[in-house]
């Protein structure tokens, strides 16, 4: 076979509407290289990881123009059964594909592709669109695939009456199901053959792929691809190999090979070793012999001429930063196997690079082999190491769980949750320590000053499955840890309120992140409340752990089709934080007024989310709120903060029925504030005037019809007009001509 590759990433391509933070920030660009490294590497190995149509994948083409392929993200040729399969998939870094059903705007795309609207590209009969993502929770892929294999056995008249049979489906199938409806302004007036969603489902293909991000930039080296193309196996998941499954590759075939194999080892070793305890990338030509030894230097000769190494300019090193790594990684190994491991690694330890390279080594002991055994026999013997050296040691093996393609339920469950927790949760103290606290006196404490990783904490707990994996089991599990972590900083009857240091950075988000995930699958409200309870209840004495929580809590709780349960939990959160002093403003602008508005904007969704969120479709929930921000309007909009992101959320579509009442608001805080309401380092003058920009543009008779509330709107326009603000002025003339009197 003649693969055939084509890259294009050409700037006069369309571009994708809506683009997200994350994705023009680089994270989905990443996930997407890493997915098209995953489809390159079954174009060497002659397979397909498609099915259907399987057969062996021939070509591969990414950002596709949109005007032709709507999920532009790779187009996948695939060659089986005699004819060639076009597959356009649409590709996500994070997990598309929720209880609610598929993303409408992939139904939407998917469904222009396949009526033909705007491009004769997709031929029905022979392609099928696709959306790659990262893996999802294990029942909703099992009830995706169960639904797909469905929808291919039989036509879609005959799919509709079957998944509405109770006995033959489930609730998460059906709710599937009726996410790939064709959208009514794409439906011609057919039959439910025609437009029915079992047409579009027999032509999708979902991909949950799990990825290595720090092996995106080197999976796309032709010599990696080789490895994986050869080394890998029909049974091997490419989408799961380990980064020591490649490091082990490497080692066997370019490293150990040949009648030389030792030579090359030990060259290999030796140039590694020098690097790292040198601190330095490459070394001359000059000073090898003394690195490598003379004998080496034939060693060396035939690495670099397989392009293991690269000679340029009289200097020499390793063809990329990660054959070192794993060169380092495999001497750790062999330093073990002879009981020198203590003496190779104290003197080491100082240098970032052998860091690298233990955690490598922790990596290949826990992915290649079934239990922890080895691990643990190496995380013991690094601990006789003197401190802290030893101390160091042991926590880098334990970060490299973090890392491990089998750092998931199972490993978490059954070995290394035991091992954590064992002798009284000593290692669990050491990952997340925090200094005994005083019941009076001031609340700040800070964490240990011993240097600790982040991932550290991330790999104590990105095993543990959400409550609806098993709620028996692990309800009780999230509910001690939310328990252990918040409860010594809730605040004692006669303490001070102090906000207290902010969590680690990428823990406290992932912590926050994921518990925000496990309340949103709780269905029982009481329960719920046992997990957002006591992180809310901080208020300002930790107002930077409760407003991440916050704001990723909002992610489910503005959802469009967010279920009951999840906005009956928002609406508790927030009628708990009204009755609970630590969420109040306190008078005047003060530090206090500071924090809790921050607070209060991460739970309200006013400083995170725009119009493209707040749609009509969230009127409902804006009506819920309607009392309690009147309550909050009576005491927060001292805060100019305050007022600037709750002026901008008036203007917002699901606000409308609330703007006016909003102008009510408004007007009395400034009117009772004075000057303090205006003339603060950061007035709201811009965000008030678009506010009124937008209620004279777009609710013109209403507020006529209101006295009430045109009355708010003179008094904030006239405001505005006596501080000179030139659009106000023009504002003011436009209001005039078309009223009798503007005051």
């Amino acid at each position: 076979m003649s693969a055939e590759v084509q890259l294009e990433r050409s700037g006069c391509l369309m571009p994708k509407q809506n683009t997200t933070t994350k994705q023009s920030s680089g994270g989905g660009f990443q996930f997407e290289n890493e997915v098209v490294a995953y489809a390159l590497a079954h174009i060497l190995a002659r397979s397909s990881p498609f099915d259907p149509p399987g057969g062996v994948v021939e070509r591969v083409d990414v950002q596709r123009p949109a005007t032709e392929w709507h999920l532009d993200d790779l187009l996948v040729t695939v060659r089986a059964h005699g004819s060639r399969h076009r597959l356009a998939f649409s590709i996500k870094s994070n997990a598309q594909v929720s209880e609610n059903g598929f993303p409408l705007d992939f139904v939407r795309d998917a469904w222009e592709q396949l009526l033909n609207t705007s491009s004769p590209a997709f031929e029905e009969s022979r392609d099928y669109l696709g959306l790659i993502t990262v893996p999802v929770d294990p029942r909703l892929k099992k009830a995706v695939f169960e639904l797909l294999g469905l929808a291919r056995q039989q036509d879609p008249i005959s799919l509709a009456a079957q998944v509405d049979l109770p006995d033959r489906t489930n609730d998460n199938i059906r709710k599937l199901f009726r996410s790939a409806e064709c959208p009514r302004d794409l439906a011609p007036k057919n039959d439910l053959e025609t437009v029915g969603a079992g047409r579009l489902l027999r032509c999708v293909i979902c991909l949950p792929l799990a990825t290595r991000h720090h092996l995106a930039p080197i999976l796309l080296r032709p010599k990696i691809l080789d490895l994986l193309a050869t080394r890998a196996t029909p049974s091997d998941d490419l989408g799961t190999l380990g980064e020591s499954d490649l490091a082990r590759w490497f080692w066997d075939r370019e490293v150990v090979y040949g009648p030389h194999a030792a030579l090359r080892a030990e060259a290999a070793r030796k140039l590694a070793q020098h690097l790292a305890d040198k601190l330095v990338a490459d070394v001359s030509l000059s000073a090898l012999g003394t690195a490598v030894g003379m004998t080496g230097l034939s060693g060396i000769d035939e690495l670099a001429e397989d392009r293991v190494l690269r000679r340029a300019e009289g200097r020499v090193a390793f063809d990329h930063d990660l054959y070192a790594d794993w060169v380092r990684a495999r001497q750790l190994a062999d330093v073990t196997e002879v009981g020198q491991l203590t003496d190779f690694l104290a003197p080491r330890l100082s240098s970032p690079v052998w860091h690298r390279a233990l955690r490598l080594y922790g990596l290949q002991l826990l992915e290649q082999t079934d239990d922890l055994a080895q691990w643990s026999s190496t995380f013991k013997t690094a601990g006789s190491i003197s401190a802290p050296v030893g101390t160091l040691a042991q926590d880098i093996l334990l970060e490299s769980t973090a890392f491990a393609s089998a750092s998931g339920a199972s490993l978490f469950r059954n070995d290394l949750w035991p091992l954590l927790i064992k002798h009284d949760g000593r290692l669990l103290d050491e990952v997340a320590p925090l200094e005994p606290r005083s019941r009076q006196g001031s609340h700040r404490r800070r964490a240990s000053g011993r240097l600790i990783e982040e991932l550290l904490l991330v790999a104590a707990y990105r095993g543990v499955p959400n409550p609806g994996d098993d709620k028996n089991l692990w309800f009780p599990v999230w509910e001690r840890v939310v328990l252990d972590i918040l409860e010594p900083l809730a605040l004692a009857d006669s303490e001070l309120t102090e906000d207290v240091d902010d969590l680690l950075g990428s823990w406290g988000d992932y912590f926050m992140e994921r518990v925000a995930g496990v309340v949103a699958t709780i269905e029982n409200p009481l329960a719920a409340r046992r997990l957002w309870q006591p992180i809310i209840g901080l208020g300002v004495a930790a107002s930077k752990w409760a407003s991440r929580f916050a704001r990723h809590w909002l992610a489910y709780a503005l959802y469009r089709n967010a279920q009951g349960p999840v906005v009956d939990s928002w609406i508790a959160m927030i009628d708990t934080a009204q009755a609970n002093p630590h969420w109040n403003a306190g008078e005047g602008y003060t530090i206090n007024s500071h924090r809790s508005g921050e607070l209060w904007r991460a739970l309200l969704g006013f400083g995170d989310f725009g119009a493209d969120v707040w749609t009509d479709e969230l009127r409902p929930r804006v009506h819920l709120l309607r009392l309690r921000l009147a309550t909050w309007a009576e005491s927060h909009l001292a805060n100019s903060d305050n007022v600037r992101a709750f002026a901008h959320f008036l203007t917002f579509p699901a606000a409308s029925e609330l703007v006016l009442e909003g102008l009510g608001w408004l007007d009395r805080e400034s009117r009772s504030s004075g000057d303090r309401f205006w003339s603060r380092s950061n007035p709201p003058d811009e965000a008030l005037f678009s506010l009124l920009a937008h209620v004279w543009s777009m609710a013109r008779e209403a507020l006529r019809r209101n006295e009430t509330a045109f009355s708010a709107f003179r008094n904030l326009l006239q405001t505005l007009v006596s501080r000179q603000h030139s659009p106000a002025l023009e504002l003011a003339e436009r209001v005039g001509s078309s009223s009798a009197s503007l005051w």
